[in-house]
């Protein structure tokens, strides 16, 4: 190529560029006498925005010189892009599951719900069965709701973690399978399905639940009149507790097997108040053992049974929030106070009072006492 033409090519592209700042300037200088309504888009700031949202890089279409219209003094001129980027969907929450902030105590958790073809009703969490899933009996996970829907899923009870076998929904007497494989089981408190399950008559249905096991992890087997109780106490056994008086009143005695304690005292003492309310018996078997919160729970029963061989052991809470133990404050600390106001209304003002400081003075919060046959009968037994 010549000179002469490469001049006349600048000089093309350079009265180009010239005319795109002149537009530009025009179109800032227009742009700051005139703000956007609130109900209008910035196309610039749009692209901006979608670009980041996008995994792969927007690029914005070449402008070419010849579809730049010459601009009019008092207006604003500006390319019409040839194409633009995708709006994207706005994200479904990460985790259904995730806890919301809320001030009840019992209300920091989505409510747990079973949801078929867009019909949704409230689940009750229950959970201690054998069920044959059609591969021989196993230990299920049975969750309830008030209509009498059931969710069954293949559970090992100690871990409360699916097994990843099909489970089983029965509702409105029809039977719906799922995949197991499907659940989605996350914060070790919540169990959440999303799918397709196929009827016994092989017609599909639609399908979401969210099942909150909450802090703690107990579970509950029935076995007669009576609800044997395992498992680390908190939020989750107080909703048990409510569903087991509610659809169980046979039920009048909780045999409590083997528990860690709990790890929420002041969920821990409403289940006691359950109990009490309810006025059921409390039994700890020949080989069973309970521990700190346990123990609390035992006391709400109206009437307190410790079978030979059980055992029964306190010690010191923690932790004040400053870390303090309950055994390094003084005797009228207030953060004493709604424990020695439960222990009062099951045992009786002075026994209650004298044997919150008895657990207190006992051991460590980091160690056990086992209490002796003599201390249960002062304390806990009752004829």
């Amino acid at each position: 190529m010549g000179r002469l033409e490469d001049m006349s090519c600048t000089r093309f592209y350079t009265q180009a560029i010239a005319a795109l700042i002149l537009t530009m300037l025009i179109a800032a200088a227009c742009g700051s006498s005139t703000p956007l309504q609130s109900n209008q888009t910035n196309p610039v700031q749009a692209n901006a925005s979608e670009a980041a949202t996008n995994s792969e890089p927007v690029i914005a279409p070449e402008l070419i010189p010849e579809q730049i219209p010459e601009p009019t003094f008092g207006e604003t001129a500006s390319a019409t892009p040839t194409e633009r980027a995708p709006k994207q969907p706005t994200p479904e929450p990460s985790n259904p599951c995730d806890t919301i902030e809320g001030p009840a105590i019992l209300n920091t958790v989505p409510t747990p719900s079973l949801t078929v073809d867009g019909q949704t009703t409230p689940l009750v969490d229950f959970t201690g069965e054998r069920f044959d899933f059609g591969y021989g009996e196993q230990d299920a996970a049975v969750l309830l709701t008030d209509n009498g829907s059931s969710i069954k899923i293949p559970i090992d009870l100690e871990s409360q973690t699916p097994t990843g076998e099909d489970f089983i929904i029965t509702v409105n007497n029809q039977q719906l399978t799922g995949p197991g494989s499907s659940l989605q089981f996350s914060n070790d408190s919540c169990l959440t399905f999303a799918g397709n399950t196929i009827g016994s008559d092989g017609t599909v249905a639609n399908v979401k639940f969210m099942f909150e096991i909450g802090t703690g992890h107990s579970y509950f087997t029935l076995d007669g009149n009576r609800a044997i109780v395992n498992g680390l106490l908190g939020r989750h056994t107080f909703r048990q507790m409510q569903y087991l008086i509610a659809q169980h009143p046979n039920v009048d005695t909780l045999v409590l097997q083997n528990i860690d304690g709990s790890d929420e005292d002041r969920i821990n003492v409403e289940t006691g108040r359950l109990v009490r309310e309810a006025k059921l018996a409390t039994v700890v078997p020949a080989n069973g053992e309970i521990y700190s919160g346990g123990v609390d729970l035992f006391a709400a029963g109206v009437t307190r049974t410790i079978e030979p061989g059980g055992i029964v052991g306190v010690h010191a809470w923690c932790c004040t929030p400053d870390g303090s133990t309950a055994d390094e404050l003084d005797m009228n600390d207030p953060a004493h106070n709604h424990l020695i106001t439960y222990l009062q209304e099951m045992l009786g003002a002075d026994l209650g009072h004298d044997f919150y400081f008895f657990t207190v003075q006992s051991a460590p919060a980091n160690d056990i006492h086992e209490m002796t046959n003599s201390e249960l009968a002062k304390y806990l037994i009752t004829e």
